[in-house]
């Protein structure tokens, strides 16, 4: 058998693109979380969320916090903070106008 490079190549490129839809089907949304403004415009504010309650024991991998909005999803960085109970933090990026309020999900992916 002869080994070319454009031979090794083919199949590398099938199995990179069989991962996207690996992740897809194993993504599962642990939480909704909502952040509102309140009565005062934000900008660029550290946010932490208390995680009582949700399933963190489903976590297959590491968890993914994305910014929902409308049909479009960000991922947004984020950090664990062990604890009773634990917290993710994170800045709530940009301005935020007063009385609105920012649309989250975390999820384990």
């Amino acid at each position: 058998m002869r080994r070319l490079p454009g031979g090794l190549l083919l199949p590398l490129l099938l199995l990179l693109s069989t991962i996207p839809a690996q992740t897809a089907a194993q993504t599962t949304k642990l939480a909704e979380l909502t952040v509102q403004a309140g009565s005062h415009e934000r900008v660029d504010v550290p946010v932490t969320a208390s995680l009582a309650g949700i399933p963190l024991h489903l976590a297959t991998a590491s968890l993914q916090l994305v910014e929902v909005t409308g049909g479009s999803e960000t991922p947004v960085a984020s950090q664990l903070r062990s604890g009773t109970p634990d917290q993710l933090a994170w800045i709530l990026s940009g301005t935020t106008p007063a009385g609105s309020s920012r649309s989250f999900e975390l999820r384990s992916v």
